[in-house]
């Protein structure tokens, strides 16, 4: 059972819900009831969800919902301010929980039945909603990766036409997306440099080598996490953990899962910037070659370094030096 400051999870909630998110309503299933209820995704209904948690337990009561888009941040932001636990889980674990106990059906009522199991058979931990302030940053970084994307599209197009009046409105399209791209890095940098604690942490980063400006920012905007989390976990939210895969006499190779995407994309220059610019970094990646190694598993690693060592700095609140003080 999950533990909290020395108390059980079920010590602190004796009531467990679900609630099935979309945009005009909110189905609410009780752990301890059998039919699901359907409030309004309103200030009314979120004001209703809490009398009604209310009325039958003398215990905050620990909710499990889903993510979805912008439309779950508004109860999410309530129920927690009325005292509740609410865990936001991952829609894929959700799924594969429901169909581990065979529930192949699909529908707004089952899927908050299902997360009301998973409240009281998992004890998932309640987080903190994110503060206005962290969601912009998320979408600000959001929409400069989505850009940089496209930018990156139209180069190579530029770069195969012949016709000069597409090649004329490629280059245009460019150098709009460029001047979008530099204005939403300076507000994304503004906004951390004027919070002391993001300051910090990007400062913190921004000493390691290998990680400039931009990629200390995209570390902070898209795991806020950081210096909170012992090693395996960082990894792990990165996405640069290789996964064990073992079954009998067979133990085959393994391979990375889940984790953040984009962020970990995002990092691959950075982490070669960096075996190379940190002494610690260019020996290990060596020792890796000498094993004989493929590119591909000594990026990962370095990945993997890279982030536990921006992690651990985070944590010990210290620049990075040559030598460990």
């Amino acid at each position: 059972m999950a533990r909290m400051q020395g108390k059980t999870t079920s010590d602190i909630h004796q009531l467990f819900a679900g609630i099935d998110v979309s945009k005009a309503h909110l189905d609410l299933q009780l752990s301890c009831e059998r039919r699901s209820r359907r409030f309004p995704n309103s200030p009314a209904g979120w004001a209703a969800i809490d009398a009604h948690l209310r009325a039958r337990a003398d215990t905050p009561c620990l909710i499990a919902l889903e993510p979805t888009g912008r439309h779950h941040f508004p109860v999410w932001r309530a129920l927690h301010a009325a005292g509740h636990g609410v865990a936001p889980l991952n829609p894929l674990h959700v799924r594969r929980f429901a169909e581990s106990g065979g529930e192949l059906t699909k529908t707004d009522a089952l899927d908050a039945a299902v997360l009301a199991r998973m409240a009281a058979e998992r004890c998932p931990a309640a987080k903190a909603p994110p503060s206005e302030e962290q969601l912009r940053l998320k979408a600000l970084t959001t929409s400069i990766a989505d850009r940089t994307d496209r930018r990156a599209t139209l180069k190579g197009q530029r770069a195969e036409t012949r016709d000069p009046l597409i090649a004329r409105f490629d280059e245009a399209e460019i150098a709009r997306l460029s001047d979008a791209i530099d204005a939403l890095k300076a507000e994304r940098a503004r906004l951390i440099n004027a919070n002391p604690q993001t300051a910090r942490v990007a400062g913190i980063l921004c000493s390691i080598p290998g990680l400039g400006e931009a990629s200390a920012h995209r570390i902070t905007t898209d795991m806020p996490e950081i210096g909170t989390l012992d090693e395996k976990q960082a990894a792990a939210l990165l996405g640069a953990a290789p996964r064990a895969n073992q079954s009998g006499k067979r133990d085959k190779r393994r391979h990375i899962k889940g984790g953040r995407r984009r962020l970990r994309a995002a990092l691959h220059m950075p982490a070669i910037v960096a075996s190379n610019a940190n002494p610690d970094l260019k020996e290990f990646k060596q020792r890796l070659k000498s094993k004989g190694k493929n590119n591909a598993v000594i990026l990962t690693a370095i990945l993997r370094k890279l982030i536990i060592l921006a992690n651990a700095l985070v944590a010990q609140n210290r620049m990075w030096t040559p030598k460990c003080p």
